[in-house]
């Protein structure tokens, strides 16, 4: 344990500057992350339906997979801290724009709009830490990304419950503020990052480097499909909460619980699955985080509650560190960005769909939903044993 102490400090010792200003914008911007996780309140408390609501935040995630899209391009093709820039400038006025909108069909335009321009800095910044950043210190530099973003996450829903008790307008103006510090952050410190040779091909050739790689297709697979599971925390585990008779502030602090959990171990928990291949951490994660899901179909008291978000961010711990690392392994170098994007799409993508299909089968039938998130969860787990076996068969390359 000392060993694996020692290790990490001297992995820390090593990082570019530019990574702890990359580290506390996101710390920055996580932490007013306000809205989204009480999107789905704030519809219903104005009087639409949570099917209504639903589809609202499948327009915000939907929004997000174009952004995965035009952050990784954009990264790519003209820079990541330009792309950054850009993202959290128009994002942080689209925010605001959300506030004032009150019709439904409006309210799902602007929804996507906000997750289109607000999110395109997630492939960009991941781009960037994978040009500062050797790749045998790349799942530590991701891991400690994560460690910043989750310590925002660890303080922002529990502010957020506090806020919203009172004044939602104040979540959304907080949140955009926050989105502006982070975006003013980058112009003022982060590099633009490592010029690679362009391709020849054109963009939409380039793209198709990414859609025809074996292994990313599988490792998209997989992360895409167990997505739709853990995205639940921002809609069917919100309502499971409030309907098991709690306040949206027990709420914000289950969710604040995930993000102590990661800040305090998840660093030191990937000094220990760097000893194995990427694929046995990720598809054990993607397993975990199916059955922290299905505890909810066990029961609904605080104590059930709390169990099934520890699971779940045990879960996370031991699969989030690699995903991006993984796919920057897998990436030319002058590709980075759209490799950022499409695995960033995996995850996004349940934005669009994880709120529509886990309200519709909450409200048909609960266990439905909490069995059949351990049955996706055991479904990804397989393809990542099948991804390892796979490139095992050929010389292994660790992303960390």
């Amino acid at each position: 344990m000392n060993h694996d102490v020692s290790s990490l400090r001297i992995r820390l010792r090593q990082m570019p500057r530019s990574l702890w200003v990359l580290c506390i914008g996101s710390f920055i911007n996580r932490f007013g992350t306000f809205v989204l996780p009480f999107l789905l309140l704030y519809m219903t408390s104005l009087g639409f339906s949570p099917t209504q609501a639903g589809w609202a935040m499948g327009a915000y995630g939907l929004g997000r997979c174009f952004a995965s899209i035009l952050g990784g391009g954009m990264a790519d093709r003209i820079g990541r801290k330009g792309t950054i820039v850009f993202s959290t400038l128009v994002g942080a006025g689209m925010m605001i724009w959300l506030s004032q909108v009150r019709s439904y069909g409006m309210f799902v335009l602007v929804a996507g709009l906000t997750g289109a321009s607000a999110e395109m800095f997630g492939p960009a910044g991941h781009a960037l830490l994978a040009d500062l950043v050797p790749a045998p210190l790349r799942v530590t530099a991701f891991g400690l990304l994560r460690l910043a973003i989750n310590a925002g996450f660890m303080f922002g829903p529990a502010v957020a419950g506090w806020i919203a008790s009172r004044s939602y307008l104040r979540l959304f103006l907080g949140d955009a503020a926050t989105t502006l510090v982070f975006g003013l952050l980058a112009w003022r410190f982060l590099p633009a990052g490592h010029e690679h040779p362009r391709s020849d091909e054109p963009p939409g050739g380039e793209w198709g480097v990414v859609i025809r790689d074996r292994s990313m297709q599988v490792l998209w697979v997989a992360t895409a499909t167990v997505s739709l599971v853990f995205f639940q925390t921002n809609s069917s585990f919100a309502m499971h909460v409030t309907q098991s008779g709690f306040t949206p502030q027990v709420y914000g602090t289950l969710c604040g619980m995930n993000g102590v959990l990661i800040v305090l171990f998840e660093l030191p928990m990937t000094q220990l699955t760097q000893r194995v291949r990427p694929e046995w951490p990720m598809g054990l994660g993607y397993l975990v985080m199916g059955l922290g899901f299905a505890v909810n179909g066990v029961g609904n008291s605080l104590g059930w509650l709390a169990a099934s978000m520890v699971i779940v961010t045990v879960g996370e711990m031991l699969a989030a560190p690699y995903s991006a690392a993984f796919a920057a392994e897998l990436a030319p170098p002058h590709l980075r960005g759209r490799y950022m994007g499409a695995q960033s799409m995996a995850w996004t993508q349940a934005f669009m769909f994880a709120p529509i299909l886990g309200t519709h089968l909450y409200q048909s039938d609960p266990r439905w939903l909490w069995w059949g998130s351990l049955a996706v969860g055991m479904f990804s787990a397989v393809l990542m044993v099948h991804l390892a076996r796979r490139r095992s068969s050929s010389a292994p390359r660790s992303p960390g």
